[in-house]
């Protein structure tokens, strides 16, 4: 073995050990921020789905139903429900939060929120924040 071997042995291998931890560091990252991201979807999801089924409850048995949808726990960021009317009783449904969105377009959206006809809200949309009190019934 020459002189000064073992040094160089050992520079190398932690250069080796610090290349390999970044990469893990960075691949650890990009795994928080896609299950983030997975769990806001979910989340949208789930109201998405909850504040249909109220509506299509409301239409199919003529109630006015007394509606909370549930909160978004997944992000900082404020959820909004948005009702959208494009005419003739289709619209659109859709939960936004943090950029992104889920959301239903072009479906019976023959409504009332809080006693107002869809068509008659201003722009001819209604937004709700996630876990806000409304009522939601047959248009």
């Amino acid at each position: 073995m020459h002189k000064g071997q073992s040094s160089i042995d050992f520079m190398l291998a932690v250069t080796v050990a610090l290349v390999f931890f970044a990469v893990l560091n960075v691949h650890n990252d990009n795994l928080a921020r896609e299950t983030g991201e997975i769990s806001l979807m979910n989340g949208l999801g789930a109201i998405l789905l909850d504040v249909y089924s109220a509506a299509g409850s409301a239409k199919a048995y003529d109630l006015n139903i007394a509606y909370a949808s549930p909160k978004l726990e997944a992000g900082n960021s404020g959820c909004v429900i948005r009702f959208r009317d494009k005419g003739g009783q289709i619209g659109d449904l859709n939960v936004i939060s943090g950029g992104k969105q889920k959301g239903f377009a072009d479906i019976n959206l023959a409504v009332r929120l809080n006693g107002t006809r869809l068509a008659d809200y201003p722009g001819d949309t209604a937004d709700f924040g996630c876990g806000q009190k409304f009522t939601i019934g047959a248009g």
